[in-house]
């Protein structure tokens, strides 16, 4: 945000309805490969990337050592998904 120091975002944290302010709004938005992957293209909108490094962040999933097997099947959704 310090890069746009004048611009207003409306932050709204239940996809359903983002995506329903998304499809009725001529407002730009955001979105991330993950979710491109999951939900699609939007049909009527154009997607440019954006290449700053301070655009660009990483998450990690963190649990214990023990409980490794338990998320398994998360660990390979997770590997399925990300671009490395």
């Amino acid at each position: 945000m310090q890069k746009t120091p004048k611009t207003k975002y409306l932050l709204q944290e239940e996809r359903l309805t983002f995506n329903e302010i998304v499809k009725a709004s001529t407002l730009p938005s955001y979105t991330s490969n993950l979710s491109i992957k999951r939900e699609g293209k939007m049909s009527d909108r154009v997607i440019l990337p954006i290449n700053e490094e301070e655009a660009h962040v990483t998450y990690y999933v963190v649990m214990l050592k023990k409980n490794k097997k338990k998320y398994k099947d998360l660990i390979d959704k997770i590997d399925h998904y990300y671009d490395y």
